[in-house]
């Protein structure tokens, strides 16, 4: 029975689109079926017949260099060793496939999601399932096209749509990879026939599309529920930490004998809990306003971070023996399995930001191509596609080629896409330059970013050419980061070690001593704490600092305010307490003039983190639970 909007232009489009994919499913079959005997036929000449072998040979070859993200669950690692069986072995290169696994037992019974996975994760070269591999931005463009059909509100696609997804999938058969083979070449003329004449009997397709759309809508379910538990998981590492800062909280209440306070204040953040549920819908209609206004005028442009201060870039003083070790390893050699990163780990206040922004100035107009700081209080250095546009632009002006190469590229299509964006702008094209001169990428507190902005620069680490190396910089034990960059070299500014002979304790001493002489010549003083022995009270803040230059900064501060009265505070949260209670110590004065304006902030602030996320989120669900089983 045809649908009732068959006469609707866009509902024929919609059809359209989806015979389109069909045709080029069908065209890549054979050969991506015949691919994948032939590797698993390699394999069983090549390789020892046992599990454990085979496991670590795959692993190496899976192109993904999160390795967490290898799918072993969707095949039967029994039927390995066994000739015939090789679509357990291709299996391994898709996305999660849940209890449907068992029903997709070659290349006919995959659908086009599939068959891209495979595409883009299995090996490439002599010893691999494909010679040089198909071009990734053609791959990612083909998952636009389905991704547009699958998704499409009420079963509508527009006319430059429809015309897009057709390219795209036709480019993609077009890829020398794969236009030899005759199925292939069959399909590119059905899409031609497509592309002029259109679909001439609409109503035969229809039945098999919604089949299709179904299986499709299926497969993006399992691929939601894969995210949940991953994000379930995220949420209780979250919940852990609150647990632990709010026990360490609790005993400093304890200590200090502010409850009566803190109950006035519980009784503000229960209203501003019941304001931001208001806030949260008035946020929509906001951004849904500013984003069509503002957001297409200024995303494609290099990001404005906020800006170091002229008093940071004068205290920066030591890390010489980091500058050293990252230059030496800038002129190494690399081979797989090494990345091409260096991460600098550091607890907070341990000057990850102020090294990252001294090397850029250091470097800036020489080998430096470009740099990103993810900050939390500037939102959009936080966003994956803001930093594939800031990077871009960057790259465009130090490298001349690579805005060659991506001044070509049409990037709409790819706007709801941050990770297909970021292969064509950032990872495709940086793989097709050859430069004679080494350079070098600076990204600063990935911990700070969304998650997928560490999964796409673990991903490019692996990948670069050898002329690029990119140094980052994250706080201990991000969970963004948890199982990426293990093949990467690190340094470590390491929190809690002060002994002399430590690198960082011999930073933080040179520090202290900048900071009291400079303090010393500002106040034209010696406070009471350095009176007796100057030594002796410099290296007692070195050694309650940790190795935090921020806590060393301002201790040191506070003591030549004269405010050492009650000796030296335990970690930086205490010295935020104390600093509170100092220009707020009439509570009453705080709730009439302070209190208010935070309670605008945090509700902002509370509604912005989850509102891009759960909307996006509820949209795909809706959608998808919106057709009956």
């Amino acid at each position: 029975m045809a649908h009732s909007g068959l006469s609707d232009a866009e509902y024929r489009n919609w059809v359209t689109v989806g015979r389109a994919i069909q045709i080029t499913r069908n065209g890549l079959e054979t050969i991506i079926q015949n691919a994948a005997d032939k590797y698993h036929n390699s394999l069983l000449a090549t390789l020892p017949h046992n599990v454990p072998t085979w496991k670590s040979h795959l692993e190496n070859a899976h192109r993904s260099r999160d390795k967490r993200n290898i799918s072993w669950s969707n095949s039967d690692k029994t039927q390995w060793l066994t000739v015939g069986a090789s679509w357990e072995i291709a299996k391994i290169f898709m996305a999660f496939l849940g209890k449907g696994k068992l029903d997709v037992v070659n290349a006919k019974t995959t659908d086009i999601s599939g068959l891209l996975n495979v595409l883009e994760w299995s090996p490439r070269g002599t010893n691999g399932m494909f010679n040089t591999g198909v071009d990734l931005s053609k791959i990612a463009a083909a998952r636009t096209a389905r991704n547009l059909w699958a998704h499409a509100p009420s079963l509508h696609i527009s006319d430059a749509d429809k015309v897009d997804a057709l390219k795209f999938l036709t480019s993609l058969l077009q890829d020398p990879e794969l236009n030899g083979d005759k199925d292939v070449q069959d399909a590119i003329k059905e899409l031609s026939s497509l592309s002029h004449t259109g679909l001439a009997v609409i109503e035969e397709k229809e039945l098999e599309l919604f089949v299709q759309l179904r299986r499709e809508l299926g497969q993006d379910m399992v691929s939601l529920e894969s995210d949940k538990t991953f994000w379930k998981k995220q949420v209780q590492a979250t919940l852990e930490q609150i647990k632990d800062l709010r026990k360490g909280l609790d005993e400093f209440i304890k200590k200090n004998g502010i409850q009566d306070a803190l109950k006035t204040v519980e009784k503000r953040i229960n209203r501003l809990e019941n304001s931001t549920i208001t806030t949260n819908s008035r946020l929509e209609k906001l951004e849904a306003i500013s984003e069509s206004q503002q957001f297409s005028c200024d995303v494609k442009q290099e990001l404005k971070f906020n800006p170091v201060s002229e008093q940071m870039k004068e205290e920066f003083v030591g890390r010489e023996w980091l500058f050293s070790e990252i230059h030496n390893w800038l002129k190494k050699d690399l081979r797989p399995p090494e990345s091409r990163a260096f991460l600098i780990w550091g607890g907070a206040g341990t000057g990850k930001s102020s090294f990252a922004q001294e090397f850029v100035r250091r470097h800036e107009g020489e080998n430096l191509a470009g740099y990103h700081y993810c900050q939390k209080d500037n939102p959009r250095t936080c966003d994956l596609k803001s930093l594939v546009y800031s990077l871009s632009s960057m790259l465009s002006t130090s490298l001349p080629e690579y805005a060659t190469l991506v001044g070509k590229l049409q990037t709409d299509k790819f706007e709801n896409y941050p990770n297909a964006l970021f292969d064509l702008l950032i990872t495709t094209p940086l793989q097709q330059l050859n430069e004679n001169t080494k350079h070098f990428l600076i990204i600063d507190g990935l911990d700070e970013g969304e998650s997928m902005i560490a999964s796409c620069l673990a991903r490019l680490s692996g990948t670069l050419p050898s002329w690029l190396r990119v140094i980052l910089t994250a706080r201990h034990n991000a969970p963004a980061l948890s199982g990426l960059f293990l093949n990467s070299t690190s340094a470590k500014l390491d929190q809690f070690e002060t002994s002399p002979k430590s690198l960082s304790s011999k930073d933080i001493r040179e520090f202290v001593s900048m900071k009291y002489r400079k303090l010393q010549t500002e106040y034209k003083c010696i406070p009471s704490f350095f009176a007796n022995d100057e030594q002796v009270g410099k290296e007692k803040i070195v050694q309650a600092s940790q190795n935090c230059f921020l806590y060393a900064k301002l201790v040191m501060e506070h003591i030549f305010d004269g405010h050492s009265e009650i000796g030296l505070p335990a970690s930086l949260s205490e010295i935020y307490c104390l600093d509170f209670r100092r220009h707020f110590s009439d509570i009453e004065f705080f709730e009439r003039n302070v209190a208010p304006v935070l309670q605008i902030v945090l509700a902002i602030q509370s509604a912005k983190a989850f509102i891009d996320t759960e909307i996006d989120i509820k949209n795909r669900l809706n959608f998808a639970t919106s057709y009956p089983s």
